[in-house]
């Protein structure tokens, strides 16, 4: 969770006024479908274990698909080689990403 703290500074005649704000952030997680070991995994970001194992990639694209649509966060489907494939946002997002087709 990020804390950003912001300083309003203004006049009124005379008078200084000074206004702080607090406002806490949390950290966006995105959700990544990778291979592992012979098949496929769904992994949250900064996390060093699977959420889940499946033997295709398919199943592991559907579950990594309604995972982060429920949390509201991005989807990054990587190659067998570990570049990014494709990448699906689910959040909202009043810029969504335009995907390649």
């Amino acid at each position: 969770m990020k804390r950003i703290i912001i300083l309003i500074l203004y006049f009124d005649q005379n008078i200084v006024y000074l206004h702080k704000k607090i406002l806490f952030v949390m950290a966006k997680r995105t959700q990544h479908v990778i291979s592992s070991s012979g098949g496929w995994g769904v992994k949250a970001s900064g996390s060093s274990r699977l959420t889940r194992y499946f033997d295709t990639k398919p199943a592991a694209i559907s579950f990594g698909r309604s995972l982060s649509s429920r949390q509201k966060t991005e989807l990054f489907i990587h190659k067998e080689d570990g570049t990014i494939q494709d990448r699906r946002s689910y959040g909202s997002n009043s810029f969504p990403p335009r995907y390649k087709r």
